[in-house]
C-alpha cells in the first residue's frame, strides 16, 4: 500500500492545502483560494477523483477555493457524479454554499458540521480522521471539561445540497430522512406553497446564520489503518503449504490445514501488522488558541509515553504563535519521534507553484522582453525568511518547499519525507535559455526574431510614449483555471502612481498580481485600486474578489493608513453576495449595481482619470454587461466580457483605441459558441471591424486548447492574442500584431488541433431592444439618449449642481429620473 500527504508552502500564489493520498482515499485539509489551479499543475493528483475536503476554519484561506474547486469538481465529473463530494467543517459551510446558489448551481455535495465542542472520528476506506474543536474561549482543562458536559446536540450535522432538489438535511445520528420542503426544481407550486417555501427559506436562512461560529477553528487527526505484515511464501512452502488459494487464505489472517493435516497460522508466514501512521493538522490563527490546545485531552492522548503516537504533525500558525512558550510547550508533549511542518508565509521560503506557466511566459519574454517582463523570473524566484528563533534548535522541524511529500506507507518509507519537484519545474536560467535554442537558431526564427528586435527598438525610440494606461492580462482562459491560462481578470494602471482598476476579478488574481509585481512592488498596487467592474455573476470572473479586498485591508494596516474603501460596480446579485459574504469574511468595499448613481463612482473615476464609463448590456447571461471607458487623455477602451457577437457593444464602442473582445472558441466550433453565449475568432474580429477599433486583443480562451488556438492571419486586422501576465501600453499597441506568428511557431508541438478549417460566415445577434446601458461620465458633458423614442432624451448632469439655475437644466433631470433609467446615458454625438 502506498500512502502519503503532500503539502506546499504557504506561498501568495495560494494559501496552504495538505493532499492525502492513500488507493482507495483521495483527502484535501483546507481549499484555499487558487487550491484548483495548483492541483492542475502537479502529477499525480486528480481533483475529480478527491473524495472528501476537510475544513479547519471559515477564514477566507480556508474556503476561498471551495467553490471554485466545487465548479472544476463538477466539470470533470460530469454526468457520472453518482456519489456527492463531502465537506467536512466548523458550523458556516453549508451557509456559505447556500449564499452561492444564485451563481452556482452544479453543487452535489454533502456538507458535515462540526459540533463546537465534541470530537468525532470519521471513518474512510483507507484513513481515519477525527476532528477536535477549537475554542479561545476555553483557558484550562477545567474550561474544557465543563464545555464538554454542557454540549447538545450531535457530534455533527450532515446536509446533501443535490443539484435537482433544495437542501436536504439527514440526521445522519438516527439513520432517518427528513425533508425540509424540497422539490424539483421544475416543479409547480401554488401561490401559498410558494410563499409557505420562501418564508421557510428566510426562516431557515437567518437559522443558518445565527448558527455561524467565526471563530471556530477544527483540527484533524488522521491516520491509516495498521499495515499488513509481510507474507513470506518460502516460511509456507516450508511448512508444506501448496502454492495457491491457501497463500490467500493466510494473507487475510485465516489458519488453514498443510498436506499432512497440521494447522498454519498466519503469524507462522507473516510479518507482524504495523500499526498505521498517524498525523495531524494543526491550526493555531493566533495566541488566544494555545490554552485551548494545552487543555484537550485528545492531544494529550498523543503525548510522550502513550501507546499512540503522532508521526507529522503539520502547524498553520503564524510566526506570533510559533514564538510563543506555551505552545512551544505544546509541540514538546509529543517528543522527538513527532517530525512537526511549519507552514507559514514568513516562515517557508517562496517558490512559484506554477513552473510550466514560468516557462511559457520566459518564452514569450525572450523574443517581447517588453510585453512579458514579469518579476519572478524562472530560477531565481526564492525570496527570504523569517523564522521564529526558538524553534532554531529543534532537530524535528521541516520547513516545506515547493511540494512535500510526508510517506505514511509502504513499510520502507514510512515517517520519511521527500521534495518533490512540480511538473516542468526549471532551477537555472540556463535552461530556460535552452529551452528556446532549438527554435531561435533555425532560420527561419532569426528571421522573426531580427523582425521583432527591430519593431521593438523602432517602438521604444518613439519620442513622447504614451506610457498609461497600462492593461496587465491575469486571466486569459474560460470557465475553468489551467496550467497556463488563469480564469478572467484584468488590472488597468491608469498613472505612474499606481492608481488603477480590474475588470473581473476571477479566481487567483491577487496571486497573478503578486508574480508580476513580486514582493517589492504589490503593496503600492494593491493600495492603488480604487475600482473593481465585474461584467457578470458567472465564478470564473469574481472569485477572485475576497481575497484582493482582504490584501487591500492588510496593506492599509501594514502602511498604517486608511484608504476609502474600493468600488466593487457589477450585478445586483453580485452586490447582494459580497453583504451576505461579510457574515464570516470582514471586508472593505463599497458596492454598486450597475443600475446604481452614486457621486462617490463620480469621485472614483476622477481620481482614475476616467472621464466617461459606459456599461453595455451583452448576449450572454442575465444582467451581462461589456464596458466602454474613455480617460481625459482621449484614450477610449473597450471590454466586453462575455459575450455573442454584440452590435450595441460595436456601436458605443465604435472608434476605441483598444478593443479587449472574448473569443472563445475557434471558428470550427461555432455552435458550441452559439449554444454558450460566447464568440469565436471570426466573430470578434468581425466586431472590432464594425467598432473600427484601432487595435484588438482576443481573450477568454477555451481551455481545450493547451497554449494557443489557431489562427489564420489576416494582415488587415491589428489584433493580436493575450496571455496571461501580458502588459501592454498604448505605445506598443502596434506590437499586438506580432504576437502570433512566433507564438504559433513556439507553441506548435504543443497544440493538438486538426489543421484550421476557413472561417465560416457567421450569423451576428442584434442586441436586446430592452436593455440600455448604464454610464458614468464627467459632470462637464452634455449627452443624449439613443433609445428608440420618438423624442430624444437630454441629460445634462450639471443638473446635480446646486449653483444651477436653468430650467431647461432642471427639466433634463426629471426626465432622467422620471423617464430614462438612471443607468443610461450615452455621448452626443456632434
Amino acid at each position: 500500500m502506498k500512502a502519503y500527504l503532500e503539502i506546499s508552502g504557504d506561498t501568495e500564489d495560494i494559501p496552504p492545502s495538505v493532499y492525502a493520498f492513500c488507493e482507495t482515499d483521495r483527502l484535501m485539509f483546507d481549499c484555499g483560494e487558487g487550491i484548483q489551479r495548483s492541483i492542475v499543475s502537479k502529477e499525480g493528483i486528480s481533483l475529480a477523483k478527491i473524495d472528501a475536503i476537510y475544513i479547519s476554519s471559515l477564514s477566507w484561506e480556508c474556503i476561498g477555493g471551495l467553490l471554485g474547486f466545487i465548479l472544476t469538481y463538477s466539470e470533470q465529473q460530469g454526468n457520472s457524479q453518482s456519489t456527492p463530494l463531502k465537506i467536512y467543517g466548523p458550523k458556516g459551510i453549508k451557509w456559505l454554499l447556500k449564499s452561492s446558489l444564485e451563481f452556482q448551481k452544479r453543487f452535489h455535495t454533502e456538507i458535515i458540521e462540526m459540533n463546537p465542542v465534541k470530537p468525532h472520528t470519521f471513518q474512510h476506506n483507507s484513513f481515519k480522521v477525527t476532528a477536535i474543536p477549537i475554542s479561545k474561549e476555553i483557558k484550562s482543562e477545567q474550561d474544557h471539561q465543563k464545555l464538554l458536559k454542557l454540549a447538545e446536540g450531535k457530534p455533527y450535522e450532515k446536509t446533501i445540497i443535490d443539484p435537482k432538489l433544495q437542501f436536504l438535511s439527514i440526521d445522519n445520528h438516527h439513520h432517518h430522512h427528513h425533508h425540509h420542503h424540497h422539490h424539483h426544481a421544475k416543479s409547480t407550486l401554488s401561490k401559498a406553497k410558494k410563499t409557505e417555501f420562501q418564508q421557510q427559506q428566510i426562516a431557515d436562512n437567518k437559522e443558518l446564520e445565527q448558527s455561524i461560529d467565526m471563530n471556530a477553528v477544527v483540527c484533524y487527526i488522521g491516520s491509516t489503518y495498521d499495515i499488513k505484515g509481510k507474507f513470506h511464501p518460502d516460511k509456507a512452502n516450508n511448512l508444506g503449504i501448496p502454492f495457491g488459494y491457501l497463500y490467500g487464505l493466510l494473507s487475510k489472517g485465516k489458519s488453514v490445514k498443510n498436506k499432512r493435516g497440521e494447522i498454519v497460522k498466519p503469524e507462522q508466514v507473516m510479518d507482524e501488522n504495523q500499526p498505521g501512521l498517524k498525523f495531524a493538522i494543526i491550526r493555531c490563527p493566533s495566541i488566544e488558541y494555545i490554552d485551548s490546545f494545552l487543555a484537550n485531552n485528545e492531544f494529550k492522548s498523543y503525548s510522550l509515553g502513550s501507546e499512540q503516537t503522532i508521526t507529522f504533525m503539520i502547524h498553520l500558525a503564524p510566526n506570533i504563535v510559533l514564538s510563543d512558550s506555551k505552545y512551544k510547550q505544546f509541540m514538546d508533549q509529543f517528543g522527538d519521534q513527532c517530525k512537526h511542518v511549519i507552514i507559514n508565509s514568513q516562515a517557508c521560503e517562496y517558490y512559484s507553484q506554477f513552473p510550466i506557466s514560468d516557462l511559457h511566459n520566459a518564452k514569450l519574454s525572450s523574443l517581447l522582453p517588453s510585453l512579458f517582463d514579469h518579476h519572478l523570473k524562472v530560477g531565481s524566484n526564492k525570496i527570504s525568511t523569517e523564522r521564529p528563533l526558538q524553534l532554531e534548535s529543534c532537530k524535528n522541524i521541516t520547513y516545506p518547499k515547493q511540494m512535500t511529500r510526508l510517506n505514511l506507507a509502504p513499510l520502507d518509507k514510512m515517517g520519511t519525507i521527500d521534495e518533490v519537484p512540480l511538473i516542468g519545474d526549471v532551477n537555472s536560467d540556463q535552461e530556460e535559455v535552452d529551452l528556446n535554442e532549438s527554435f531561435i537558431n533555425t532560420d527561419e526564427g532569426q528571421v522573426i526574431k531580427n523582425e521583432l528586435v527591430r519593431k521593438c527598438m523602432e517602438i521604444e525610440s518613439t519620442p513622447n510614449k504614451k506610457m498609461y494606461p497600462q492593461v496587465l492580462f491575469t486571466g486569459t482562459g474560460s470557465a475553468l483555471p489551467s496550467v497556463l491560462r488563469n480564469v478572467s481578470g484584468i488590472y488597468m494602471a491608469v498613472d505612474n502612481q499606481h492608481n488603477g482598476l480590474l475588470l473581473d476579478c476571477g479566481e487567483g488574481t491577487y496571486g497573478q498580481l503578486y508574480r508580476y509585481f513580486g514582493s517589492q512592488k504589490i503593496q503600492d498596487v494593491m493600495l492603488g485600486i480604487q475600482m473593481i467592474w465585474i461584467s457578470h455573476l458567472h465564478a470564473d470572473h469574481h472569485l477572485g474578489l475576497v481575497r484582493i479586498l482582504q490584501k487591500r485591508k492588510f496593506y492599509e494596516e501594514r502602511a498604517d493608513i486608511n484608504l476609502p474603501p474600493p468600488i466593487i460596480l457589477g450585478p445586483p446579485g453580485l452586490i447582494s453576495w459580497l453583504n451576505d459574504l461579510t457574515r464570516i469574511v470582514p471586508l472593505k468595499y463599497h458596492g454598486l449595481a450597475f443600475d446604481s448613481a452614486s457621486g462617490i463612482l463620480h469621485d472614483t473615476c476622477k481620481k482614475l482619470s476616467i472621464k466617461s464609463l459606459i456599461n453595455v448590456p451583452v448576449i450572454h447571461c442575465s444582467h451581462a454587461y461589456g464596458v466602454v471607458l474613455e480617460l481625459y487623455d482621449g484614450t477610449k477602451i473597450t471590454y466586453s466580457g462575455d459575450t455573442r457577437p454584440c452590435k450595441f457593444l460595436a456601436e458605443i464602442g465604435r472608434d476605441s483605441d483598444l478593443l479587449i473582445h472574448e473569443a472563445t472558441f475557434e471558428d470550427s466550433y461555432q455552435q458550441d459558441a452559439i449554444s454558450k453565449r460566447h464568440s469565436t475568432i471570426s466573430e470578434a474580429l468581425h466586431i472590432a471591424r464594425e467598432m473600427r477599433a484601432k487595435y484588438t486583443i482576443l481573450t477568454h480562451f477555451s481551455q481545450r486548447y493547451p497554449s494557443f488556438p489557431l489562427f489564420e492571419k489576416n494582415s488587415a486586422d491589428q489584433y493580436g492574442v493575450s496571455f496571461d501576465l501580458l502588459n501592454i501600453a498604448p505605445y506598443q499597441y502596434p506590437l499586438v500584431s506580432q504576437i502570433l506568428i512566433p507564438c504559433q511557431m513556439f507553441f506548435n508541438k504543443e497544440s493538438t488541433h486538426k489543421e484550421i478549417e476557413k472561417a465560416k460566415t457567421v450569423k451576428l445577434y442584434n442586441f436586446p431592444k430592452k436593455k440600455t446601458p448604464s454610464i458614468f461620465i464627467d459632470k462637464d458633458n452634455e449627452f443624449e439618449s439613443n433609445t428608440n423614442d420618438d423624442e430624444p432624451l437630454l441629460v445634462d448632469n450639471n443638473s446635480n449642481n446646486n449653483n444651477s439655475s436653468s430650467s431647461n437644466s432642471s427639466t433634463k433631470k426629471v426626465l432622467l429620473n422620471k423617464q430614462l433609467p438612471k443607468r443610461f446615458l450615452i455621448k452626443k454625438t456632434k
